[in-house]
């Protein structure tokens, strides 16, 4: 019987249509038997992926790229390899991405991850105001030590996360604005009770000598947190 690509190409794009992912595998494997496409490299590739065939997944994607470097191929690859933390090499296909095709808000967002993950929030800073990410901004400001720069930048959240919020409330604290802190502590708090934040808040409480207060908060983390080493030490709890 003659090899019949279009009916087997479609046949496995239903199966992967339907979650038949071992029959989707197969068929991309024949295609690619027969025809070595970017295209069969590539829809293989993202059924390896839905596997948790991880490493598979790479080296189809890989051998895509080397037929044809497309924007999808190189995205899905840097993701790939971010998910594995092999973040050095996924920076790499992020400046492969930025060299051969034009700018987007998606692989920029996508090169601010890998930025934050190896630490380079300097760049990753320059991204995030190009795109106007103001909490990514934030986010890098803050953990560049640069307290003010990052409290601008969520100031300019519309609709600031609960992680906005402490990271801002932090910033405010760092910088012995401690009403600040609490007023931003106590928003977090409103919304989600965490050991952190109500440590966090204690000791802007106690900075600011309102000493029952800060016991009060101290007291509550430890009601979550039981093993809070910090919220223990301040309220003179042995911790040996």
């Amino acid at each position: 019987m003659q090899f019949d690509e279009k009916y087997v190409s479609l046949r496995a794009f239903c199966y992967t249509n339907t979650q038949q992912l071992s029959l989707a595998l197969s068929d991309y494997t024949i295609l690619l038997q027969q025809n070595r496409s970017v295209e069969n490299y590539y829809n293989r590739a993202l059924v390896l992926h839905d596997l948790n065939k991880n490493n598979e997944c790479i080296d189809d994607l890989k051998a895509a790229l080397q037929i044809q470097s497309q924007e999808k191929t190189l995205i899905k690859l840097i993701q790939c390899l971010n998910d594995q933390q092999r973040f050095d090499e996924s920076l790499q296909y992020c400046n492969q991405l930025e060299q051969q095709f034009n700018e987007s808000d998606d692989w920029m967002k996508l090169k601010i991850i890998i930025l934050k993950n190896v630490k380079q929030f300097k760049q990753a800073v320059e991204l995030c105001l190009r795109i106007g990410d103001m909490s990514g901004a934030g986010y890098c400001y803050r953990k560049l030590q640069q307290y003010a720069q990052a409290i601008q930048c969520y100031n300019q959240v519309k609709d600031p996360s609960l992680r906005d919020l402490q990271n801002r409330g932090f910033c405010y604290a760092r910088l012995q604005k401690y009403f600040e802190a609490i007023t931003d502590y106590t928003r977090v708090l409103q919304i989600e009770q965490s050991g952190s934040s109500f440590y966090n808040r204690g000791i802007c409480f106690q900075k600011m000598g309102r000493k029952q207060e800060a016991i009060n908060d101290f007291n509550s983390c430890i009601r979550i947190e039981p093993e809070h080493i910090q919220a223990k030490e301040a309220l003179g709890i042995d911790v040996q």
